[in-house]
Parts: structure tokens; C-alpha cells; sequence
């Protein structure tokens, strides 16, 4: 579930819920051991320093940058720390990091779309088909319609509207991307995105898709392939895992420059 306070600028609202992907990785980097070990010299030398019983289990495991006891009331047996279970902190943190992509696009939007309506009025909808196709089956009632024309607050009235679309269609994905940034005055966002990144853009949306499609393999089938639902648990790795929370990272912290830098475009020419 994402988190989303108010007060909270767009970048904040994505690195909260960021935090939570990130912790994994560290976590999992802590935790992953060759081997663990249930009778070493160190737990010998720190057992009356616990207040351990002479008969009470203890668990060493170690490695460059952690040394941890795991004591009998953990109930943890050394099962836990093998690859197959640490690999679940892995899935976790991709889920995680696709979390904070949904709740930051919509508050990117929310918090710019007055400016772009101020600044492109009726115009401000892009003419890509791309764009045009994300957020094709938002319709107006006639009554709707009237209520734009007194509505004190239309912009509120269309962001909604908007938002809504996202939420149905997901916010979590590279059309997403493109939509939003297009939606906030971003010609060609991945080209941006990509030169802001000095990366091609198209690298970067492919990852970003193949990211968001594994979230959707670990959410509902348990990280089985969706070509292969009934088979063997895919493969994970935490390089391949620190790329994609990092290509996430990159992604929206690059589209808020890119969307911060136009609002002041827009609020530099709007016309009172």
C-alpha cells in the first residue's frame, strides 16, 4: 500500500515509499551468508555475554559487513537464511519500489496540472497517440460538462477525472510515464528522460516495463512467469534486483527536474 500525506511535495511522496525497497536490499545484503553455524569459537566467547544458557541453540551467521546472533526464542531456524527464502526480501523490494512508482506519478500530477491548465487551457491535452490512448474513455456527462463552465475549481474537476483513468489503467508502467509527462508539458518524455540520464530512453523503459511486469508475476503468481503459471519459481538476483529499484529511482527523480523545470516555463508566460 503506498503512502501518500498531505503536505508532502511529489519527490518526498515517492522517496517514503521508496525507503521501504531500499531497506530490503540492505536487509538482504546483512542476512546472506554461504553457511550458517550452531557451534563456532564466537559464540562460545559471547554466550555468558547473552546471558545464554549452556543448553540454549544460538545461530552465528556472518559476513563482510554483518555479524549477527540468532537466539533459540527467535524461533528462526538456519533454513531462513538459505538463498531460496532470502530471495523473497528480493521480490519484496520490487514490489516496494513499483509501489512508490504508483503513488508518484499521481501526486506529480496532482500537485502540476492547475499550473498546465493556467498556462494551455483547453489545449493542455497532448495530441500523441500514445498519450491520447492511455486515457482514451474519459467522457463527460452534459451535466459535467455545465459544472466546468462554474465549477470554481475545474482544474480540481479534471485532475480527478484524470486520476481516476490512472487509477484503472495503473500508474505503474512506462505508458504511465509517457502519459503523465506528456500530460505535464514533457515533449517526447522518455527522450528526455534518457538525456537527463545520459542513457537511451528506450533502455530505460524497457527495464522499467520489465520491472513493473515482474511486480505482477511476484503479486499474483507468486513469481511464476505468466507464460508459465503452473511452473518453477523464476530466478532472482540482487544485482538484477539493485538495478531495477535503482532504474526507478533514477526514472522519477529525473522526470520531477524535467516536470519542476517546465512548471516554471509555464508559470513564467501564463497570462493573468
Amino acid at each position: 500500500m503506498s503512502t501518500t500525506l498531505p503536505g508532502l511535495t511529489p519527490r518526498q511522496v515517492f522517496e517514503d515509499n521508496l525507503r521501504p525497497a531500499e531497506l530490503l536490499l540492505k536487509v538482504y545484503k546483512l542476512l546472506e551468508c554461504e553457511e550458517t553455524h550452531s557451534d563456532h569459537e564466537i559464540l562460545t566467547a559471547v554466550r555468558d555475554s547473552l546471558g545464554a544458557r549452556t543448553d540454549e541453540g544460538l545461530l552465528l551467521l556472518y559476513n563482510q559487513v554483518f555479524v549477527g546472533i540468532v537466539r533459540e526464542r527467535a524461533q528462526i531456524g538456519p533454513n531462513t537464511f538459505k538463498r531460496a527464502m532470502l530471495d523473497n526480501l528480493l521480490r519484496q523490494s520490487v514490489s516496494a519500489a513499483c509501489t512508490a512508482l504508483d503513488a508518484f506519478l499521481p501526486a506529480l500530477l496532482r500537485a502540476n496540472i492547475g499550473t498546465v491548465l493556467k498556462a494551455q487551457g483547453s489545449s493542455f491535452l497532448p495530441a500523441d497517440k500514445e498519450t491520447r490512448g492511455f486515457f482514451q474513455g474519459i467522457t463527460f456527462t452534459l451535466e459535467e460538462a455545465a459544472r466546468l463552465l462554474t465549477d470554481p475549481d475545474p482544474a480540481l474537476f479534471i485532475t480527478n477525472r484524470i486520476l481516476l483513468a490512472i487509477k484503472d489503467k495503473g500508474a505503474g508502467n512506462a505508458t504511465a510515464v509517457h502519459a503523465v509527462g506528456s500530460l505535464l508539458g514533457l515533449d517526447d518524455p522518455w527522450k528526455q528522460i534518457g538525456t537527463r540520464l545520459t542513457m537511451p530512453g528506450d533502455r530505460l523503459k524497457q527495464l522499467l516495463n520489465d520491472t513493473t511486469s515482474r511486480r505482477n508475476d511476484i503479486i499474483h503468481r507468486a513469481d511464476r512467469s505468466k507464460a508459465n503459471p503452473d511452473g518453477d519459481t523464476q530466478d532472482i538476483s540482487y544485482a538484477w534486483t539493485k538495478q531495477a529499484v535503482d532504474n526507478i529511482s533514477n526514472v522519477c527523480f529525473a522526470v520531477d527536474e524535467l516536470v519542476t523545470e517546465q512548471m516554471k516555463i509555464f508559470a513564467s508566460t501564463t497570462v493573468s
